[in-house]
């Protein structure tokens, strides 16, 4: 890519030199309307199982489309009476509140809409009406990383309308602008189709490994074992020589963070403390990030008082409250002092009928999951209680032999789909890198693709970095 022949200071720091006929100028100028979404104010009574879009932050994708699956839905008479909130065709969202930064422009098929108070609406000029221009920018790194600096720290990143409206943007010609807006149009389409690709390749490839772990951890590997009735509905037959029954027979431990004491003493003895100390909280992003994340921890004191539910490594933790609930993640071996965080059960199971590796493997099958959601969604709030893990039915072999055999035959089937899986992520990672780096280039001038013509569909991929396109 070539430079544009002259460039200038912008005095704009995140922006550092632009070309040379470009301008700097405040969001804020070129807009009639920069304001938020309103909720109802009967939260949840207003909401209907289909009607008006009523978008979320979570409605806006990280590549500026909006999701029509991830919308609520009002009525009509809500909809007038949140009319500050209305959504017009080619309006700009942007989110404020979690994941701040997202952007789309609204089109007529998700029209009408109405959004929440977590998403800013931004209206422009008649005269500027370059909607598309406007979304790089304001979905480019420089921006977002100046919106970073901005928000205000509460429970959640918030992003106040002020800062947005008074974020400096480069401007160039309207014939420039709508050059750039083609480029970036083209080669953002193929890296979000090589993206989506990758991604359909690893649900697949995810669908086949738990196809092989339900297979195995319910049937067995012996393709000639002698079958049973299981008495289990959703199981039938299972291996004749295999144990059937409940959780609770074969569970050793089942705690969690408030086995140590009610709530109130809890407050009282426990602070949560930001800074490495005695010993580690763990929770179950902790383990979904192997630890590697920034941690929270309790004192020495702390630790003590916490003494029902310290973890050693090896334990298996249970998220039970949430959209999670369910999920397993098994602790690694440490080498410091650890606690469980709240929200999970801590489970260890008799160790001379079945390893926790293999309890593990079973309670993180497909199969398993599905049993332990739907118990949880049984609640008005996605909830696990204790007795909900101990009576869920349990199929195993009855020897640590038959069952490491099992474990290992998943290990030798699975290890090469896991092989996939990391390779089209990190190409998914590597993409989105690439994808965000174009577009803070072109939208700051950094390249110049004022005479950027696309190649035939026959060598579009040549345009894609080298490792990815000779792969695609």
């Amino acid at each position: 890519m070539k430079r544009y022949p002259r460039y200038k200071q912008s005095h704009v720091q995140w922006f550092g030199e632009i070309p040379e006929t470009w301008d700097i100028i405040k969001l804020k100028f070129l807009t009639s309307v920069i304001t938020k979404g309103t909720t109802p104010s009967t939260v949840g009574k207003d909401f209907v199982s289909e009607g008006i879009n009523y978008l979320k932050v979570e409605s806006i994708s990280n590549v500026g489309t909006i999701l029509k699956e991830k919308c609520s839905f009002i009525d009509r008479e809500t909809h007038k009476i949140l009319h500050r909130s209305q959504l017009q065709e080619s309006d700009i969202v942007i989110s404020i509140a979690g994941a701040i930064g997202r952007v789309a422009i609204i089109d007529k098929e998700i029209l009408p809409a109405n959004t929440n108070q977590a998403v800013g609406i931004i209206r422009l000029r008649k005269r500027f009406n370059n909607q598309k221009w406007i979304t790089y920018l304001l979905n480019s790194e420089p921006v977002l990383n100046h919106y970073k600096l901005e928000v205000v720290e509460t429970a959640q990143a918030n992003l106040s309308l002020e800062n947005v409206g008074i974020v400096d943007l480069t401007i160039p010609s309207i014939p420039e602008q709508h050059s750039i807006v083609r480029f970036l149009d083209h080669r953002t389409g193929q890296m979000d189709r090589f993206i989506t690709n990758r991604q359909k390749q690893i649900e697949l490839l995810k669908e086949q490994k738990a196809g092989i772990i339900n297979k195995a951890v319910t049937k067995g590997i012996n393709p000639k074992a002698k079958m049973n009735p299981s008495g289990i509905e959703w199981l039938k037959e299972v291996p004749e020589h295999w144990m059937v029954g409940k959780v609770r027979r074969v569970l050793d431990i089942l705690t969690d963070f408030t086995a140590n004491g009610s709530f109130a003493d809890l407050a009282k003895n426990v602070k949560y403390l930001d800074t490495p100390d005695y010993s580690r909280l763990i929770r179950l992003t902790d383990l979904r990030e192997d630890l590697k994340n920034d941690g929270i921890y309790v004192s020495k004191e702390a630790h003590a008082y916490l003494s029902k539910s310290v973890i050693y490594g090896g334990e298996i933790l249970m998220a039970n409250v949430g959209a999670y609930a369910g999920l397993v993640c098994l602790v690694p071996k440490i080498d410091f002092a650890a606690t469980l965080g709240p929200n999970m059960f801590l489970l260890k199971f008799e160790e001379k009928r079945m390893s926790n590796q293999y309890a593990f493997t079973l309670l993180g099958s497909d199969c398993y999951c599905r049993i332990l959601m739907n118990k949880a969604l049984s609640s008005a709030q996605p909830k696990l209680n204790k007795e909900d893990v101990k009576s869920i039915d349990f199929i195993f072999p009855p020897t640590h032999k038959e069952q490491q055999e099992i474990l290992d035959f998943i290990q030798a089937e699975t290890s090469n789909i896991d092989s996939l899986i990391s390779k089209y992520q990190k190409q998914i990672d590597l993409m989105q890198e690439y994808r965000t780096a174009l577009i803070s280039q072109a939208v700051t001038g950094k390249i110049d693709v004022r005479e950027w013509q696309p190649k035939s569909k026959k060598y579009e991929t040549e345009e894609l970095p080298v490792s990815m396109a000779a792969e695609n």
